[in-house]
């Protein structure tokens, strides 16, 4: 007995150490992401365009917002719990209306919005019949683009014809609304009915939330099913919950996890969530080893088979009429999201690296990539990427889709002050959320925050460590954020009777941040020690290669090893010349690739001429970009290779890089 009780300790100090771990760094993340954008909004207001724009934005803004908090606060003073929540909802979902039909539906799309609106209207017309998905397969990414057309938005566009952006706005507010009430409940279930009030005011207020439904944003639904599923998580472990409400409840599971397979990903992120919550529930005691696989069995197991049997038939299709193959997928993903130098965000040259190679060497290359920006970029890798990576993905609100639809429908105005609007409702927000972690950390042995807490913790540590950091996906967390900012701001309000005090928030900071502290250094020494193991696996150093004639672009430090940009040369096609450090009577195989540093539309297709000289004499290729290129050096070729444009002078700069060197004994 003695030595069962200890091990249960042990088990619930662990996860107890975890959860902390977890919530102290998501608290320094935040931190850096106030600090971020805290700078940034200095230099819009500063040096950047419209700034008086940005500035009227953020009064605007701060005016409506108090005037809309103060309204909220009288109407929860007025009406019980329930009509609270539906009064504030509906009044949301009215003004969202009321933004469609005051001009919205009449904003354009672009970018992202605008190709899934294409793929839309393709497949809802054709359907997805091969011919019609083959010529969408030359898309880079086909598959995502037309798993996410379904099932709504295709449904949409048969029943509504002309008026689907009204539909879909409509159906967009529609989903914000039903996000709100998630907010309201969760924070109802973790902390009562004064938080779950404030997390649904900071839901209603923040800009993102109010406009983008105009956007045909996929982000919408994506962060719609993570909450639903953390929702139905925190549902299912009520004390006496009966059996009747847990069989709804596994029966929404068994739809969401399709859904969240049709977005893209975020299906693979919440199965892992549910497995590491429920294994650490059981770890802490926290529910019998029949309860933890009773819940696995309903919120894991029989929904990844749904989502087999449902959508693994349309998978079967869509990789069926794939005619190139061109994404690697969540590889691809992953390696953008370590590219250094766009601070693990998305870095075009990698996109058309995945393209242009085999498909039987995609995977390899990828993983070649992560490999050489440990091998080049040690202390980069080491201590600046996961700090950008994770700065970026906390600022909530930002890189929205709305912005651009406002630029593209030359709204100059209306962008800078949504800019100067999302801008302010961050720098308000991140201090309430870190405080409310504080609050979270001073509560966790006497609070059940356990499954809130994690699946949104490992959905961030998903984005920062293995994937794309872009401030779009913290559309994934925006209840999280609310749900802590309405903790604080009631613990602010209760005075002396807190439940917590300065001193207990004080004692919980101090063992995970020496945890955290010790798992950076072991980070950070891990890096430097399997850097040596990598080192076979690195691509070729270029700056080991002479460019002749020509005097390369300057590029930083952290991709000299990887490119060589060519500029144009005035008075000649030539782009330059390179020379291999290859002996004259060895053999050698030497790969890279040829990307125009121009916007792919315009120079897609372009000729580019090589010329060498071999035995035989002085050869010409003519080949178009981008492209791969493979050469093979025998003894007495020449070790240099010419390229070259078919005017004067070249039409762009042309970066040649990701190259591999193969020399033979």
């Amino acid at each position: 007995m003695k030595l069962a009780a200890r091990i249960a300790g042990i088990g619930k100090s662990a996860g107890l150490g975890i959860q902390a771990c977890a919530v102290l760094a998501i608290a320094l993340a935040m931190l850096l992401s106030f600090g971020g954008a805290a700078v940034r909004l200095g230099g819009r207001l500063l040096g950047e365009a419209q700034p008086g724009g940005v500035a009227a934005g953020i009064v605007v803004y701060l005016l409506l917002a108090g005037a809309g908090a103060a309204a909220l606060r009288r109407v929860y003073r007025r009406l019980p719990d329930g009509r609270f929540a539906a009064a504030v909802v509906a009044t949301y979902f009215l003004v969202q209306l009321a933004l469609i039909f005051a001009g919205g539906a009449h904003l354009r799309w672009q970018g992202d919005a605008a190709l899934l609106h294409q793929y839309v209207q393709t497949l809802a017309a054709h359907g997805y019949a091969p011919e019609t998905l083959a010529p969408l397969s030359e898309a880079y990414d086909y598959q995502v683009w037309s798993r996410r057309a379904l099932p709504f938005y295709v449904l949409l566009q048969r029943g509504a014809g002309p008026a689907f952006p009204m539909a879909v706005q409509t159906f967009n507010a529609l989903v914000m609304a039903l996000s709100a009430l998630l907010t309201w409940r969760l924070a109802t279930l973790l902390f009562g009915r004064r938080t779950a009030a404030c997390a649904l005011a900071f839901h209603v207020l923040m800009p993102w939330r109010l406009f983008t439904h105009l956007d045909l944003s996929h982000h919408i639904l994506g962060g719609f099913y993570y909450v639903l599923g953390v929702w139905i998580l925190m549902e299912w472990h009520q004390p006496r919950r009966g059996w009747l409400p847990r069989a709804g409840l596994a029966l929404v599971a068994l739809f969401l996890l399709p859904l969240m397979h049709l977005e893209g990903g975020i299906d693979f992120v919440f199965a892992a969530a549910v497995a590491g919550t429920l294994g650490l529930a059981w770890l802490m005691g926290k529910s019998s080893l029949g309860q933890t696989l009773a819940a696995g069995l309903a919120l894991l197991v029989l929904p990844l088979l749904s989502a087999k049997l449902l959508v693994g038939p349309l998978d079967a299709r869509l990789d069926a009429a794939d005619r190139h193959h061109h994404d690697t997928g969540i590889l691809a993903w992953s390696t953008r999201g370590w590219s250094i130098d766009t601070g693990g965000q998305y870095y075009g040259n990698y996109e058309q690296v995945d393209i242009l190679t085999p498909r039987e060497l995609k995977k390899r290359t990828m993983l070649r990539i992560i490999a050489s920006q440990v091998c080049y970029n040690p202390a980069a890798v080491a201590f600046r990427q996961l700090p950008i990576k994770a700065a970026k993905y906390f600022m909530a609100g930002y890189a929205s889709g709305f912005e651009e639809m406002l630029q593209f429908n030359r709204r100059p105005t209306l962008h800078a002050m949504h800019v100067g609007a999302r801008s302010a409702c961050l720098l308000l927000l991140l201090p309430l959320a870190i405080g409310g972690h504080l609050v979270f950390l001073a509560g966790l042995r006497r609070r059940e925050g356990l499954f809130f807490l994690m699946p949104f913790a490992v959905l961030a540590g998903a984005y920062v460590f293995c994937g794309e950091s872009d401030p779009r996906y913290s559309a994934y967390l925006h209840s999280y954020l609310f749900v802590a900012a309405g903790a604080f701001v009631v613990w602010l309000r209760e005075g002396a009777t807190r439940e917590f005090a300065v001193r207990d928030v004080v004692a919980a900071l101090r063992a995970p941040a020496v945890a955290l502290a010790v798992l950076a250094g072991l980070w950070c020494a891990g890096v430097y020690a399997v850097r040596p193991r990598l080192q076979p696996l690195a691509l070729w150093d270029l700056r080991q290669a002479v460019v002749q004639d020509n005097a390369p672009l300057p590029v930083s430090p952290t991709l000299a090893p990887f490119e060589i940009r060519l500029p144009p040369r005035a008075a000649s096609p030539l782009w330059g010349t390179l020379r291999l450090p290859v002996p004259d009577d060895r053999t050698a195989h030497f790969t890279c690739y040829l990307l125009p540093q121009a916007g792919l539309s315009a120079s897609h297709g372009t000729p580019i001429v090589l010329r060498r000289q071999t035995r035989a004499g002085w050869q010409e290729e003519t080949l178009r970009l981008p492209t791969r290129l493979t050469l093979a050096l025998q003894p007495g070729d020449a070790r240099s290779f010419e390229l070259r444009a078919d005017a004067t002078p070249a039409p762009f700069p042309l970066m040649l890089g990701y190259a591999d060197l193969e020399i033979q004994p």
